[in-house]
């Protein structure tokens, strides 16, 4: 494990959160562009640490497994999205309007973003 694979995860992570956030138009579970990139980046990392150096190399980085994962986990993330409702029009505004829970960053989210992180640092280590 180097630093370019590191460097490789970061730009691959990038590249899928770019098409998806803004091709696509798919926001992710949790509705931003930061949460979805930062899910896609520690998996792509961690594919990174725990797969053998399989396919093609460049700079010393099999890159095929990590387009290959960062896909599957973009699809996957993108899947994972509650459908948008049209907004249906009200004659009276409610004095208060209901949490949506796909829009606000979960306890789910920190669990996920915990358990990789924990992989990705016992992965480094051992």
């Amino acid at each position: 494990m180097n630093y370019l694979s590191f460097l490789f995860a970061l730009i691959i992570a990038l590249i899928f959160t770019a098409i998806f956030f803004y091709g696509f138009r798919n926001r992710g579970p949790w509705g931003t562009f930061w949460s979805f990139f930062l899910i896609m980046f520690l998996v792509i990392w961690g594919a990174a640490i725990w797969f053998t150096d399989t396919g093609p190399v460049w700079m010393d980085v099999a890159w095929a497994p990590l387009l290959f994962i960062g896909l599957i986990m973009a699809v996957i993330l993108a899947a994972a999205t509650p459908p948008e409702r049209p907004k249906r029009i009200v004659m009276e505004e409610p004095a208060t309007s209901p949490d949506t829970p796909g829009g606000a960053i979960t306890v789910f989210f920190w669990i996920t973003v915990v358990a990789l992180g924990g992989l990705i640092i016992y992965g480094l280590i051992i």
